[in-house]
């Protein structure tokens, strides 16, 4: 599983580095920038990132090392453009990194082939360009 490991290390620390230089960072509550994403989204958000503890969002707002889902929930609270980044499938890939890593520390089994590890690569990196990490 080193690989999703990778992925989500890639993934949380370009979303860590643009939210860090936002000067105006919002400091919506968990709940609220929640609820921005799912209304951008259009439909309910996974469980593994409406499951993101309080104290990592907290330390993501703060600038602070925290989880790939609270750095997500963070930056989408904070960036204009979260429409496009949704429909190149923003919560998805997320979502998906999470689920292979082991949301919360947990282990996952990989499942995945290299094909759909391949996809999930390219996507993973088509969305770090649109961030701008």
């Amino acid at each position: 599983n080193e690989y999703a490991q990778i992925l989500y290390r890639i993934l949380q620390t370009s979303l860590a580095n643009v939210n860090q230089k936002c000067p105006n960072r919002q400091t919506l509550s968990k709940e609220k920038a929640i609820l921005q994403l799912k209304e951008l989204y259009g439909k309910p958000l996974p469980k593994s990132l409406t499951s993101v503890t309080e104290s990592f969002y907290q330390k993501a707002v703060h600038g602070q090392n925290s989880s790939l889902g609270a750095e997500a929930l963070v930056y989408a609270a904070n960036h204009n453009g979260m429409e496009e980044l949704i429909q190149a499938g923003f919560v998805q890939t997320i979502d998906k990194v999470l689920q292979l890593r082991g949301h919360g520390g947990q282990r996952a089994a990989l499942t995945e082939n290299e094909h759909t590890m391949g996809e999930l690569r390219d996507k993973t990196i088509e969305l770090i360009k649109m961030i701008g990490g």
